[in-house]
């Protein structure tokens, strides 16, 4: 048994650690006083044999035999009810004798068993076999292995019934929200499990996996290892909808179950830490092992979870849609100034002066534009935080380059682009009517007379610059205004901007880097063209932003409430570091109550100014909303 436990001689206060399983029937044992160190040192036996759990038969043995006469020998076998009661032929009665265990005792047992799963509970059938009276030869040599020397067949059959154990295995209070917040972002949570079909039920029902009132019978939802495995792929392809609980599953059930999904076009992530779950993790898309799994799981892994909680994975997911935004905010904010560039070179050709096309931007303009000013903002807008409801929208199915990117980028581009070329044509023509007859090889540092040229340079020069210094703001929310977002929680932005508006002013004003350099003139009364052009873009900029809200609006996926279970029992728990804790239970709104969960630092309320945004705090976050709406909706 995968177990050790000490304070033995306090059975109240013991202290497990291995498998929760083999942990909490370690503490019953001791507590019955009929442990295995009792069995071996008092009452002078040994283990003999062992035959190690088989998923595909559910159940597990040892071979107990004593020492003082090795012709003596019990079996010892423990598994899923269902399989070892198929192999029970007699049960003691109260009495101490062994009766014949019939059809109507089958029944009774049956319906304990089904009582116990409904409860959440983990049961797990325990029977015996008197090898003494049984065909197998029982040789005196006591270094003969059963395990080896016998078949496993002949050692588990003709079982005597002993009873049932119902083991509550909790989960963490973690997992509900953080289940609640994979729905919220279009994740379908799916639990495939060894256990009774009504205990994935129940502890799935509290998860908030499958609806309140959900019961086993329901095959719609719910659906047993062993009749899944029994349909064809097109009886699987022809249901509405994959069950999202399966109980009793083998490894070729998940096997079954992800190759599913993945002919219904769905990306699978799939966990699990036995050694039986290893080959549906590595045919996963994402294969994520626990990292207290066993080392093959781990090795055929993507990703090992060291801290074994299904938060980590939300986390996770908020971080990786974090990046994958900021890559987009990164693409649009430089491909957009690309196309603002292009549209002002191409479409100022027309503009000629003495026959030859007027240099709407110089050559170094361009190259500064490219390297000094567009790229900083766009590193910036890398490193961005996560929006606030980056969590409450279905995963992108369409690529990177989706139709929206596309259209960010061709429009903003096309409102920079024309903003910067209309303030060149409105210094030349608005103001000056033309570019006079004086000037002479303007597009060139040794120019003469060329005030007027170069000034509409350096104003749509400046259009541009300051342009793509605010559109790094804008493109931080594909949908929010610019004018609800925060301004000064990304620092490299920040910077970016202080360096870019420093540097224009280096550009501008000194003379020899104006002149012969970037080939334009300081800038004075200009610099209202230049903010009644940055207005204009930013209100384009705006108006698309709400015409794209209202012909494509942005689906937000809202959970509805959700009602608790409300257990009252007294009980024994074995928690996920072995420790087993005796407690009466009250309502399941007190089992999750968030002050007993610090590593979250749930809270109800939160003072929004003082939110951070990163991805951490907002996967949390959407995990404590999901608690303050379990709670409000226990307490109606």
């Amino acid at each position: 048994i995968n177990a050790e436990y000490g304070d033995v001689d306090e059975p109240q206060n013991l202290v497990g650690k291995g498998n929760p399983t083999e942990v909490a029937i370690q503490v019953m044992t001791w507590k019955a006083g009929l442990n295995r160190e009792f069995f071996e040192d008092e009452e002078d036996w040994e283990i003999s044999g062992e035959f190690a759990f088989d998923s595909s038969v559910k159940r597990m043995s040892v071979v107990c035999r004593n020492k003082s006469d090795p012709t003596k020998a019990y079996s010892c076998t423990k598994g899923a009810p269902e399989r070892i009661l198929n192999l029970c032929y007699w049960y003691i009665a109260e009495d101490g004798t062994i009766k014949d265990l019939k059809d109507e005792d089958r029944a009774i047992i049956l319906a304990s068993i089904d009582g116990l799963a409904r409860q959440g509970l983990r049961t797990i059938c325990m029977a015996q076999r008197n090898l003494d009276h049984s065909p197998i030869t029982l040789p005196e040599d006591t270094t003969v292995r059963y395990d080896k020397d016998c078949a496993r067949e002949s050692v588990e059959g003709d079982l005597v019934y002993l009873g049932v154990v119902g083991i509550f295995d909790p989960p963490r209070p973690e997992s509900q929200p953080s289940v609640n917040t994979c729905q919220q972002a279009g994740i379908k949570v799916r639990m495939l499990t060894g256990d009774h079909t009504s205990t994935a039920c129940a502890i799935a029902t509290s998860l908030g996996i499958v609806p309140e009132g959900t019961t086993a019978e329901d095959r719609v939802l719910v659906m047993a290892g062993p009749e899944l495995d029994r349909m064809s792929n097109e009886e699987l392809d022809a249901l509405p909808d994959l069950p999202f609980v399966v109980g009793r599953c083998s490894p070729e059930s998940k096997v079954k179950m992800i190759e599913a999904i993945h002919r219904r076009g769905g990306v699978v992530a799939m966990t699990g830490d036995g050694f039986n779950d290893s080959p549906s993790i590595k045919i996963a898309d994402i294969g994520c092992a626990m990292g207290s799994g066993t080392d093959v799981t781990k090795g055929v892994a993507d990703i090992v979870i060291t801290d074994d909680n299904f938060a980590t994975i939300v986390k996770a997911v908020a971080e990786g849609r974090r990046i994958a935004e900021a890559i987009r905010k990164f693409v649009i904010h430089l491909l957009s100034g690309n196309v603002a560039e292009v549209i002002v070179l191409i479409l100022g050709l027309p503009i000629k002066y003495q026959g030859r096309s007027v240099f709407i931007l110089s050559p170094i303009e361009i190259l500064w534009l490219n390297m000094f000013t567009g790229s900083p903002p766009a590193t910036g807008l890398s490193l961005d935080e996560a929006e606030e409801t980056i969590l409450h929208v279905g995963p992108n199915r369409n690529g990177f380059f989706t139709r929206e990117l596309v259209a960010d980028t061709m429009f903003y581009g096309l409102f920079l682009g024309a903003c910067s070329l209309m303030s060149f044509v409105f210094v030349v023509y608005g103001v000056h009517d033309g570019f006079g007859n004086e000037g002479n090889d303007c597009n060139s540092h040794s120019g003469t007379n060329c005030d007027i040229i170069w000034t509409a340079r350096a104003t749509a020069f400046s259009v541009l610059y300051m342009g793509l210094m605010i559109h790094a703001y804008n493109v931080r929310s594909q949908r929010t205004s610019v004018l609800f977002i925060k301004w000064f929680d990304n620092y490299w932005l920040s910077g970016s901007v202080v360096f870019g508006l420093v540097t224009l002013v280096v550009i501008l004003y000194v003379e020899p880097i104006a002149t012969y350099v970037f080939i334009h003139r300081y800038l004075t009364w200009e610099w209202a063209v230049v903010a009644v052009a940055m207005v204009v873009f930013m209100a384009l900029c705006e108006v698309y932003k709400v015409i794209k809200n209202l012909v494509d609006p942005l689906p937000i996926i809202i959970m509805p409430h959700k009602k608790r279970h409300v257990h009252h029992h007294r009980q024994t728990e074995t928690l996920r570091d072995g420790t087993v804790v005796e407690v009466e239970s009250g309502s399941e709104d007190e089992m999750v109550d968030p002050s007993t969960t610090p590593q979250l630092d749930v809270t109800y309320h939160e003072d929004s100014a003082d939110r951070s945004q990163d991805t951490d705090n907002i996967a949390r976050r959407a995990m404590r909303e999901s608690f303050a709406i379990s709670a409000s909706r226990a307490e109606e």
